[in-house]
């Protein structure tokens, strides 16, 4: 009979992960950014490939992901300037209510200095997407842990809830927003 052996202390984690030590910046919402209260790493799935044949279904090893939408809750200001920034951002990525709010306007109000080339429309896509990096921290406050999502735009900005029958002042007004990407990355900071 094998005699049981510990892990090594590499592999052995006496500190179980914290919920609250996390950050995550987007480079185009600085102000979205400061003001994040949740955010969760989101789930992915492989999808397993199928070849048909009479009578089934061979199944093979998965041959993409498919990634969870961005989701997060954020404070919102007295001037609130996060809500406008999503606001302002779904309105250039759309045209707005009626299609008149170019992308030329966009591109040189958010992103002139990520689009060079003048032909706006051409680069609809890139001036409408922007990277984010969720940093995790231990219990030391040391960074262990980024996460990098690629190519990441606002798909919905939640509602804000007014109540002339809040009793408590003290809580602050949230929202939320979810946003799509391409992909994400871990990288460790060690």
């Amino acid at each position: 009979m094998s005699t049981p052996t510990l892990p090594s202390i590499e592999t052995f984690n006496l500190f179980p992960a914290s919920p609250i030590n996390s950050v995550l910046f987007f480079s185009r919402m600085p102000e979205t950014s400061f003001v994040i209260q949740d955010v969760r790493l989101p789930g992915l799935t492989a999808t397993p490939a199928r070849m048909l044949a009479p009578g089934l279904a061979v199944r093979h090893a998965p041959d993409r992901l498919t990634y969870d939408p961005l989701s997060i809750t954020f404070m919102v200001d007295e001037e609130y300037r996060a809500h406008r920034e999503l606001h302002d951002w779904l309105i250039g990525m759309t045209g707005g209510e009626d299609r008149s709010t170019l992308t030329a306007e966009f591109d040189a109000k958010q992103q002139n200095w990520m689009v060079p080339e003048t032909n706006a429309f051409k680069n609809h896509g890139r001036a409408c997407s922007t990277f984010a990096a969720m940093t995790i921290v231990n219990g030391a406050k040391i960074p262990v842990l980024r996460v990098l999502f690629y190519n990441v735009y606002p798909m919905q900005v939640g509602e804000v809830a007014f109540s002339t029958m809040a009793t408590d002042t003290i809580t602050p007004l949230t929202s939320t927003a979810t946003f799509e990407y391409d992909y994400y990355r871990l990288v460790s900071s060690r």
